[in-house]
């Protein structure tokens, strides 16, 4: 038999206390409904809050970027909290320890950036925050080309600004075969080459000792290829050399060529009956 509730089922019979007792519950299951949609709207509320908050901070130090918000003011504005300041990321004090971003060598800010980073534990948000303050040039242009979302992680705008520079891993690889000592010591020398070694095994992925063994057979291969076909490998960016080879193969199938001694155009001979 179904409890009698108390002070309301007096005097009901069964059928009646049944349903008085289903129309309490269907009444509590609503009730947790709207606690929980509360809940979530607090909480979406908390992340629009966030949000204002890093836009408002990102145009500030735009400002003081441009010298249109005097120190004075900015402080101001912290002690009286119209710019709350969080404790544990304090972007003002963050970005005076960032370097400042050289053109002339794009990925050194990346490589020291993320030494500091991952030392002070910055979010992806917190980094490409900073990031954006120092960029200039180039790597401003590509950053204002993204998409808010993209513009939000860190390992996209790293990419898109090393492309903007044209720093993809045949770059590197020029740069480490053409470096040639200038006026400094064997030792700084020997510390250029081993730096622009790292560059271009990081930017071919190379982690494990297969991967730099493919690395190397693949530059030995294409150094006996034409210079077109080499170009046709690079541009569908293959990092093994058996999938060099079968593209070198499609290429030479396609175009009905065959090769001479030589390098480039001079070992480089269509067939009388052309290209297709």
């Amino acid at each position: 038999m179904v409890p009698v509730l108390s002070g309301l089922g007096v005097g009901l019979s069964f059928k009646e206390q049944k349903e008085l007792l289903m129309l309490h519950l269907e009444r509590d299951v609503e009730i947790e409904k709207l606690r929980q949609n509360a809940r979530l709207q607090e909480a979406e509320m908390a992340q629009v809050q966030d949000r204002q908050k890093l836009d408002l901070e990102r145009y500030r130090l735009e400002l003081m970027s441009e010298g249109k918000l005097p120190p004075e003011t900015r402080r101001a504005a912290e002690t009286v909290g119209q710019v709350p300041v969080n404790q544990a990321f304090d972007i003002a004090v963050s970005l005076r320890i960032v370097l400042r971003f050289n053109e002339k060598d794009p990925d050194i800010l990346f490589v020291l950036f993320e030494r500091l980073a991952e030392a002070r534990d910055w979010s992806d948000v917190e980094r490409t925050l900073l990031l954006q303050c120092v960029f200039t040039g180039k790597a401003q242009e590509a950053f204002a080309a993204m998409t808010a979302e993209d513009s939000s992680n860190y390992q996209l705008v790293k990419a898109a600004v090393l492309q903007a520079f044209e720093l993809v891993p045949e770059a590197y690889r020029q740069r480490f075969r053409l470096l040639r000592k200038e006026k400094q010591s064997h030792m700084e020398f020997a510390r250029d080459i081993t730096t622009s070694l790292n560059r271009w095994c990081v930017s071919s992925q190379v982690k494990t000792l297969e991967d730099l063994q493919e690395l190397i057979l693949l530059e030995q291969f294409k150094s006996t290829l034409p210079d077109r076909v080499v170009t046709y490998i690079n541009e569908q960016k293959v990092n093994l050399v058996s999938e060099a080879a079968k593209l070198a193969d499609e290429f030479t199938l396609t175009h009905k060529v065959f090769f001479g001694d030589g390098r480039g155009d001079a070992g480089y001979k269509e067939s009388s009956t052309g290209a297709h």
